[in-house]
């Protein structure tokens, strides 16, 4: 058995380092004007997206700031892995099952979506006068602006190969993964009750620099993908499929409401 510290740890501690270190180390290089990585970004990066995809400033580094953030939880994820005492297999990276896991990844997705649309239909006042317009604006994490935020762009092929791209390789596996790391260090010292709700804390609070609803709609979700994962028998790729779907839902909904 662990030391409860761990939960200081886990639960304030190494969320900070990897917020901190990204917004005031990692991403100010490649983004602000003048950084180490700055050039590279924007001759090899920046200059093409635009002239190939026909992307804006934004749109490019809205894209490119979501893809690093998502390598960085990627990478400290490993390096948790590595320098911890949790394995690879204890993730659940057994795809044995693979279709029955996707087509209950796909319900799952199914069910949340209408869930969601129940809460935001009854709450539509509030929800677009005070929780979708407060911002952290404080938070020098990532910068990008909340989804039910963004400027509306042209629905295309384009739009939707690079979201596709973004939220099923990049953004679902790294969240699951980090989420997941938290909640079986922390069920080894505080049962599974409260890692279940503490993880899902933690991911919530990795999604301040968007809007308040969307902060608490990832800790909503992020209950919702712990339960997934453990009625999947420890199994993660049922929660990255309905965590990929849902994300990749909520950038299409705009062009339809």
């Amino acid at each position: 058995m662990e030391s409860k510290s761990a939960w200081i740890v886990l639960a304030i501690i190494l969320p900070l380092i990897l917020f901190l270190s990204y917004g005031f180390l990692v991403a100010p290089q490649i983004f602000n004007e003048g950084g180490s990585l700055n050039s590279v970004y924007a001759n090899y990066v920046e200059s093409p997206s635009k002239e190939i995809l026909g992307l804006d400033d934004a749109e490019v580094e809205r894209y490119v700031r979501t893809y690093i953030w998502d390598l960085y939880i990627i990478l400290f994820a490993v390096l948790l892995i590595v320098f911890t005492d949790v394995t690879f297999n204890e993730f659940g990276f057994d795809f044995s099952e693979k279709k029955k896991d996707i087509i209950i990844g796909i319900l799952f997705f199914a069910v949340d979506l209408i869930l969601l649309g129940i809460v935001m239909y009854l709450t539509h006042s509030y929800m677009s006068d005070t929780l979708l317009n407060f911002h952290f604006e404080t938070i020098p994490i990532t910068g990008f602006a909340a989804v039910a935020e963004l400027i509306p762009q042209v629905l295309n092929f384009k739009f939707i190969i690079l979201n596709f791209i973004l939220y099923f390789f990049f953004v679902a596996p790294a969240e699951e993964t980090f989420r997941i790391f938290i909640l079986i260090k922390l069920e080894k010292v505080s049962g599974i009750f409260v890692a279940v709700l503490l993880s899902a804390f933690v991911f919530g609070f990795m999604h301040m620099f968007g809007s308040v609803f969307q902060s608490i709609n990832a800790f909503v979700g992020g209950i919702a993908y712990n339960l997934l994962w453990l009625l999947r028998g420890r199994k993660i790729l049922s929660p990255i499929i309905a965590h990929g779907f849902y994300d990749f839902a909520i950038t299409l909904i705009p062009f339809f409401v």
